[in-house]
């Protein structure tokens, strides 16, 4: 794994988390609990659906790929908000440390277009957590 690869989420003072079994009918449950965390945290309603469509894709992503349980977590770092996926997958997992987070998939242009500012950092092991500057 390349050293300047961390895993960790930042410390959070809350966070908000769900565990889902990895079935694609739990994908609105997903996005359900990803839009009340970030309306929590006071994100606006443009970050709430960013962030809706991007735990969408990455717990699609879970399910075609890991096909264990998906842990979701939303948190709130100062400016930042945190996103953080486990069950994503090693082997996208793998591939994406491989070409430093642009791996050949459409799920994560698409994630890496709607947080362009954004600190990913994925492991082998299934793991995501993205750290976005967000304006509230």
């Amino acid at each position: 794994m390349p050293e300047n690869v961390d895993v960790r989420a930042p410390a959070l003072s809350e966070e908000i988390t769900i565990e889902l079994p990895s079935d694609p009918s739990l994908g609105l449950t997903a996005r359900v609990l990803v839009a009340a965390a970030a309306r929590h945290f006071g994100l606006d309603d443009g970050a709430v659906e960013d962030l809706r469509v991007a735990v969408s894709e990455l717990f699609s992503n879970a399910v075609e790929r890991g096909g264990g349980p998906v842990r979701i977590g939303v948190g709130r770092v100062e400016g930042d908000v945190v996103l953080h996926v486990s069950g994503t997958g090693p082997a996208e997992m793998a591939a994406t440390l491989e070409h430093g987070w642009d791996p050949p998939s459409a799920r994560f242009d698409l994630v890496r277009a709607l947080f362009p500012n954004a600190r990913f950092t994925p492991d082998a092991g299934g793991t995501a957590v993205i750290t976005a500057p967000i304006e509230t």
